[in-house]
């Protein structure tokens, strides 16, 4: 299976765009009518020739698509950028700098920055899924997010990563202030492993950084005023992971710098007192020693 089908596993849960854009990765040149054709007869649904027209000049103005004059295929250099996308995520994924590990038995506050915020959100859900700011306490944890994390530079073994949070953090209280098409999508995967203890639309939430517990730990990420414009603008204006990775593809989530301090302090007694002060208030649940 190709990257570009692996965005587009159901016909019920995927966008026209990406329909298209899988019909044309297995067979090319297509015209307006054949591509019409094939997506009744493989995903089924309503659509009108119209308005696969439209979707398909949506996409040719976007440079994912080129018209050869016999018909419509994937722009060469969509296709080049979405290879450079994945060779790029490949160095990231699998070149975390030293710079980011913490070691057991850590004391007092370690300060990390990033300037890439798929960096950020990776780094962060390896620490956390490694358990290595529990201490001695019990694996409670809860975050209170601006808006559900993500990494924009997304690969598909992330959702292993995923997986092995939810496995090894199982009470995790979760808050997000907005709730905009992007974050319904993440809370979404964030329930599929396991987080039903997620509060969404909390803007009146206290605190202005995201913050969090996780056992004797607490965490802070303050982000800068550009890069909380970055994720406001993504997050409103994309609703899966096929719009993000068009996003990419168009080099758009380059626009703004980004810069995310990390504060991450061992005090077990502050993070009892936070831990069941917030779970208390938001979710009504009593967490216990």
């Amino acid at each position: 299976m190709n990257h570009i089908t692996a965005l587009n596993l159901t016909s019920k849960t995927h966008s026209t765009k990406d329909q298209i854009i899988s019909l044309l990765s297995n067979q090319w040149p297509l015209n307006a009518k054949e591509i019409h054709n094939k997506i009744q007869r493989e995903f089924g649904g309503e659509l009108s020739y119209q308005s696969i027209h439209k979707t398909l000049g949506e996409l040719e103005k976007n440079n994912i698509l080129a018209h050869n004059g016999q018909g419509y295929e994937l722009s060469k250099s969509w296709i080049s950028n979405s290879k450079n996308f994945f060779t790029e995520l490949e160095t990231r994924y699998f070149d975390t700098p030293e710079k980011y590990k913490i070691y057991p038995n850590f004391e007092g506050k370690i300060r990390f920055e990033f300037s890439d915020f798929s960096q950020f959100c990776v780094t962060m859900a390896q620490i956390f899924s490694s358990g290595v700011l529990v201490g001695d306490s019990q694996n409670v944890g809860f975050g209170l997010l601006r808006h559900a994390w993500w990494p924009f530079n997304f690969s598909f073994t992330n959702f292993e990563l995923l997986k092995e949070i939810g496995r090894t953090n199982k009470d995790a209280y979760v808050i997000v202030k907005e709730n905009y098409p992007f974050d319904v999508w993440i809370v979404n995967q964030y329930k599929k492993v396991g987080w039903h203890t997620i509060i969404t639309d909390s803007k009146d939430a206290e605190y202005e950084n995201d913050i969090g517990v996780q056992g004797d730990s607490i965490w802070q990420a303050k982000f800068s005023d550009e890069t909380k414009k970055l994720m406001d603008a993504v997050y409103k204006r994309n609703a899966n992971l096929g719009d993000l990775f068009q996003e990419y593809v168009r080099q758009s989530l380059k626009k703004y710098p980004v810069h995310i301090e990390v504060t991450i302090e061992k005090n077990p007694t502050a993070a009892k007192l936070l831990l069941r002060g917030t779970v208390k208030k938001y979710f009504g649940v009593e967490i216990n020693d």
